[in-house]
């Protein structure tokens, strides 16, 4: 499921150079498409669209999140861990099965990959998942920039994810001011 904040994204509210670009690679089904930029240029809300208006299967994951599950399975005694259901109940999931689900589904939107520096088991889960999704649809969300994304990763995620299946990935580089800052009411105080 989308964030609680984007859950309401429409594409008319995304900049029309961004839309265009990503409607492009989603035209040209050039996989992985990752849209890199500072904060708060709307990359996550635009990703919102594509998973809302996607007509397949699709997952939404914070990248940080999917990364610390997976690592929970693993370090824990059952090698599970339990997810709650919307009706109260829960479930136990393993390594295995967010695994099969994340291979399985139309679309897979990744959200603020690398804002966290991962470990090397991390790095190398992160790559299972990446490998997982090779020619498939693909969408991630980076703060980083290209010289970072290695920095943080390494030159094989890097060269999978900016690089593509066999040099066919897209990377949407944004550049413009923070949107959220613009309309924001600033009052200076003094005592």
């Amino acid at each position: 499921m989308a964030p609680e904040g984007v859950r309401g994204a429409k594409w008319g509210k995304v900049s029309e150079n961004l839309s265009n670009a990503i409607v492009g690679a989603l035209v040209a089904q050039k996989w992985p498409v990752v849209i890199s930029g500072p904060v708060g240029l709307g990359k996550s809300f635009a990703m919102a669209c594509i998973y809302l208006s996607w007509r397949q299967s699709v997952i939404w994951r914070n990248s940080g999140d999917l990364l610390t599950r997976i690592m929970d399975c693993r370090t824990s005694n059952s090698k599970s861990v339990s997810v709650p259901r919307p009706d109260g109940g829960s479930f136990e999931e393993f390594e295995q099965s967010i695994y099969r689900k994340l291979s399985n589904t139309g679309l897979l939107c990744l959200d603020d990959v690398g804002v966290k520096r991962p470990t090397e088991t991390q790095r190398e889960v992160f790559n299972n998942v990446i490998d997982l999704r090779a020619g498939k649809p693909l969408v991630i969300t980076t703060n980083l920039d290209n010289k970072q994304f290695e920095d943080v990763f390494d030159a094989r995620t890097f060269s999978r994810l900016w690089g593509g299946g066999e040099g066919s990935g897209t990377v949407i580089l944004c550049d413009a001011k923070d949107r959220r800052m613009t309309g924001t009411n600033v009052v200076k105080v003094r005592d």
